[in-house]
């Protein structure tokens, strides 16, 4: 999942627990269940500082990124709704997948004369958008 190498840094286990567990928490803030929200700190025995994000929060805010990439995948799009963004990027991600006659080549160095070169072989299909 991490580089591995000697620049990587790579989060400990407890860091990503901890960004977990704050990011559940202020879920819940967020949401309107503040005594689910004081349970779950005195449950994991949280003693530190809390710093909340604005709303929707972090958690909520991925959980639609992934959710709307989940229902445009090829096989759910036609039983649940998503952006024209995630198809995009389902389509782009599958024509950038190596093929067999290609192998392990970059597909937009495929078709260069030189490989060196920096210039793709159409424009990007994908567009630039935030979710």
């Amino acid at each position: 999942m991490y580089a591995k190498g000697k620049g990587a840094v790579v989060p400990s286990d407890n860091q990503a627990r901890e960004k977990l567990a704050l990011y559940v928490y202020e879920y819940l803030l967020h949401v309107g269940a503040q005594k689910s929200a004081q349970t779950f700190l005195s449950e994991i025995r949280w003693e530190k500082n809390i710093t909340l994000g604005e709303p929707p929060g972090f958690l909520h805010s991925w959980w639609c990124v992934f959710w709307d990439l989940y229902c445009a995948a090829p096989d759910r799009r036609e039983t649940c709704e998503h952006s024209s963004e995630a198809k995009a990027f389902h389509d782009y991600s599958a024509a950038a997948a190596p093929s067999p006659v290609m192998g392990n080549m970059p597909p937009m160095m495929a078709c260069q004369e030189d490989p060196c070169q920096e210039v793709p072989c159409q424009e990007d299909p994908c567009p630039r958008a935030s979710f």
